[in-house]
């Protein structure tokens, strides 16, 4: 899924795969508690990501999948 590539953080990738980060219909990013000090990984609230129509079933996938580690 090339989502993540637009994102440009070299993190972002692996915290996404493992769930850590997600993000919103709105392309706003979504972090778990369970990540206690994202801004270690140059993740900070507010970041946001220019999401395409054809990303969003991955999106809902992806919060579904991690759905309890997020607060939403």
């Amino acid at each position: 899924m090339p989502l993540l590539l637009q994102c440009k953080l070299a993190n972002s990738d692996k915290a996404f795969d493992r769930g850590f980060i997600s993000f919103a219909d709105s392309g706003e990013i979504l972090i778990a508690e369970a990540l206690e000090r994202p801004e270690v990984l140059g993740i900070r609230h507010g970041m946001r990501l220019e999401v395409r129509p054809q990303n969003l079933k991955y999106l809902h996938y992806h919060r579904e999948l991690y759905q309890q580690r997020f607060v939403l």
